[in-house]
Formats: C-alpha cells, sequence, structure tokens
C-alpha cells in the first residue's frame, strides 16, 4: 500500500464552464433517452404475445414481443479460440483477471488564508481485477513503485454456439449474455490437448514465463498462493443446453432482443431459468427506467448549479479576506447559482420536449416563463415605493 496527496484550489472558472455545459447535455440527453424508451416500452406492451403453441413459427407474430419457455439446443459446437476449451454448450466464457495496483482517492475540504482549498490523498493497494490499469494515470507521480504490467497478453472473450435454438427459433448471442442465472459449468482443464499446449506455448513465449494449471484455472505467475504484480489467471464457464423462460423479439427464423421502431440502441430481454410475469417485468424495467430518469435530472441540475457557483470563485476568493463583505457574497451567489441553475435546467428539458413532444416542451416552457413573469411583477409590487401621505384637511 502506498500514500501520496496533492492539493487543488477552487475548480474556476473553466471547470466551472465545463461541468456547467456537461450538466446541460446530460439532461437534453436524458429527457431524449427517456422518449425513446417510454416509446420502447409502449410498442413492446403492445405487441406482447404469450405463446401457447410453441410447436411452429407463427409469421404473424413476426416483430412482435414474445413469451414463452422451452429447451434451449446447442447448433455447432463452441471451442475458445485460443486454448480450445468448449463442446456441447451454448457458449464458453473465458474470463481472465489480472493482479494489478488499484488508486483510491479521498479529500477533505480546508481554509488556507482565508482561500478555500481541497486536499486530495490517495492510497493504492494490490487486487485482482477484470481489467488492465493504466499506472500511467495514477497520482504517485513516481514517488512510489506503483507499476502495473500483465506477464501475458491474454483477454476476456466468449464463444457462442452458432445455430443455437429455441422452440425453432435461432438463438441472438445478446439473449445469451442476457441471462438469468442459468446453470454454469466450470472447465476441466486437459493440460495434455493440442489445442491447450499450443496456447501455453504461446502466450509463455516458449515455457519461459512460469505457469501452471490449478484445477480448473490456469495460471500466469510463480506462486498461486502469493500473488504479485503481473500475475494472471484465466478460468471458463461453460453454458450448457437448458430449459429457459424467453422474452424476446421475433425476428424471421430468429429470436433477437426487442427493439422500438426508431430502432435505439437499448433493448429489452429476458432469458431465465425460472417462469416470468411478462407484464409485470416490461412494467418493472419501465418503472426502473423512470427512476434512472429522476436520478439523472437531480445529477444534471446540481451539476448545473455547482457550474454556475463555480464561475464566481475565482470573485469570492478576492472579497474573502473582508469577514463580512466575503460571507455576504459567498450566500447571494449560492441563492442566485440555485435558482439560475434552476431556470436553466427547467428551460433545457423543456427546450428538448420542444423537439420530442412539441405540445408538452412548449408547456413546460410556458409555465417556467410564467412562473419568473409572475414572480417579477410580485416582487415590484413588493419594492414599489409607498406615496406620501395626503396633507390634512
Amino acid at each position: 500500500m502506498g500514500y501520496n496527496r496533492h492539493h487543488e484550489g477552487g475548480l474556476g472558472k473553466s471547470w466551472g464552464g465545463l461541468l456547467l455545459l456537461a450538466g446541460l447535455a446530460l439532461l437534453a440527453w436524458n429527457e431524449y433517452h427517456h422518449v425513446n424508451m417510454q416509446l420502447l416500452f409502449h410498442e413492446a406492451t403492445q405487441s406482447l404475445v404469450i405463446l401457447t403453441d410453441t410447436t411452429r413459427i407463427d409469421p404473424a407474430n413476426e416483430g412482435k414481443l414474445l413469451y414463452f419457455d422451452g429447451w434451449a439446443t446447442v447448433g455447432e459446437e463452441p471451442h475458445d479460440s485460443l486454448y480450445g476449451v468448449g463442446g456441447h454448450y451454448l457458449s464458453v466464457q473465458r474470463h481472465v483477471q489480472y493482479y494489478q495496483w488499484e488508486e483510491q482517492q479521498e479529500s477533505r475540504n480546508y481554509t488556507n488564508g482565508g482561500h478555500n482549498r481541497r486536499e486530495y490523498y490517495y492510497t493504492y493497494y494490490k487486487g485482482w481485477v477484470n481489467d488492465t490499469i493504466d499506472s500511467e494515470n495514477f497520482h504517485d507521480n513516481g514517488s512510489y513503485n506503483h507499476k502495473n504490467f500483465t506477464l501475458v497478453p491474454v483477454y476476456n472473450n466468449t464463444t457462442y454456439s452458432n445455430g443455437a435454438q429455441i422452440i425453432g427459433y435461432e438463438l441472438d448471442h445478446e439473449l445469451i449474455d442476457s441471462a438469468r442465472t442459468l446453470p454454469l459449468g466450470a472447465a476441466m482443464l486437459d493440460p495434455h490437448s493440442d489445442a491447450m499446449r499450443a496456447a501455453l506455448h504461446s502466450t509463455t513465449d516458449y515455457g519461459k514465463i512460469p505457469h501452471q494449471l490449478v484445477g480448473d484455472t490456469i495460471y500466469y505467475g510463480a506462486d498461486p498462493a502469493h500473488p504479485a504484480i503481473g500475475d494472471v489467471r484465466v478460468t471458463f464457464c461453460l453454458t450448457p443446453e437448458c430449459h429457459a423462460w424467453v422474452m424476446a423479439q421475433a425476428d424471421g427464423h430468429r429470436i433477437r432482443p426487442f427493439r422500438s421502431s426508431k430502432d435505439y440502441w437499448v433493448t429489452f430481454c429476458r432469458f431465465s431459468n425460472h417462469p416470468l410475469d411478462p407484464e409485470d417485468e416490461l412494467i418493472e424495467e419501465a418503472r426502473a427506467q423512470k427512476w434512472l430518469l429522476w436520478l439523472l435530472r437531480a445529477i444534471g441540475w446540481i451539476m448545473v448549479v455547482r457550474g454556475i457557483r463555480h464561475f464566481f470563485d475565482w470573485f469570492k476568493r478576492l472579497l474573502d479576506p473582508i469577514p463580512v463583505l466575503g460571507s455576504i457574497f459567498g450566500v447571494g451567489i449560492n441563492a442566485i447559482s440555485w435558482v439560475v441553475g434552476t431556470i436553466l435546467s427547467v428551460l433545457v428539458i423543456g427546450g428538448t420536449y420542444v423537439i420530442l413532444r412539441p405540445w408538452l416542451g412548449f408547456t413546460i416552457l410556458g409555465v417556467t416563463l410564467g412562473s419568473i413573469l409572475i414572480a417579477n411583477i410580485l416582487h415590484r409590487r413588493m419594492h414599489r415605493p409607498v406615496p406620501p401621505p395626503l396633507p390634512p384637511c
């Protein structure tokens, strides 16, 4: 484990501007994404067909969301392209882990000379990770020996059974990847197979890199009980033929994840080893998307407010040495940031809907601008000068 720290001041105008733009972009994208997800779930719900006859493919179901159960059967037998592991399975997953340095950041705020500062602390620890970590991006600046590398260039990979089917439909690879708790088996590694020996020779520079087979694991390194930076371990997960419940879209003689008519990048499917309630699945997924909508709205809104707030940090630091004036200015800027940030956020959301759903967008913009106008009128009335009293008769 290592340790390092460095100091940073406020974000300043440039970072504030980037944060503001990122928040506005997130708000606009979030609304666009939500509209497309609503379309997807509306079309999926309207087209849902619960199959009772699974003995044939009905052309009338083309493009619809189907729910059925049946046996998923293997077509061509898949084998890992490097190690040759495989057989009569729906898929063969090569799972690779790397022993690497990892960086963890912590921070604290403090005041120095009347200026708000933030101090960052970095700790380093070793662990198994699913992807290599570039230590050139670490913040230790070479003060500690936290350099990552790998003994062998081996990566995660999945090989599928081409022509795998369920009730006559060919299975899409994405369906197998989305499977919920389907039975998985560990591969029994054969060190004497031609493919395995060739793979070990090629990955270890003909035996120059230490390696061994430990149970169902190929281990690259000197000692599995005491891993060192650079060590790599490889295991395999095998998906056998199984009985599955499926929610997916009919596409000719293929079954694939459901896509909306706009062919948006997000899809919907279920491939499970237990029965499902298709209507509940759609309702729950739509509800989860609504929670995500509001979460990203809140994050975008806060980013916009913070971006505006940081625009004024440079000026506030000039006034901080003056105790009363600096405090008053800070409170005023906070209030202005929340008000302006909220208005900007609502305008961006409304403007996005003007393009996607004009009636809703114009309603949001109308309500927002009307509220601003009413608030301005009330403010003027409250601060209108009181006329002098009439002279006595």
